[in-house]
């Protein structure tokens, strides 16, 4: 992962996993171009939204855990809808 997001060259790169145990729907991990980091708010979002648009999501609220921790459930597919309207408004 650290290759990929020294090779994407962006401020951070996100990526989504299987949960690891029954206490989280996804686990998603963050890198710098030189390091992890526990959590990175814009791309948590980008990422929870390609998880709800690609219809992984099973149900719209999804638990993720972070090396920050877990953090609370979003409503995945509301954030999707509001990304989407706010980039057609552009």
């Amino acid at each position: 992962m650290q290759k990929i997001a020294r090779e994407m060259n962006c401020s951070e790169t996100a990526f989504i996993s299987l949960p690891e145990e029954d206490d989280h729907d996804v686990r998603i991990r963050f890198f710098t171009p030189t390091t992890e980091v526990p959590l990175c708010g814009h791309a948590t979002i980008a990422a929870i939204y390609v998880y709800a648009k690609k219809a992984i999501a099973k149900a719209s609220r999804v638990l993720q855990k972070t090396d920050a921790g877990w953090q609370k459930a979003l409503d995945a597919r509301e954030m999707a809808i509001k990304v989407m309207e706010s980039l057609k408004r552009r």
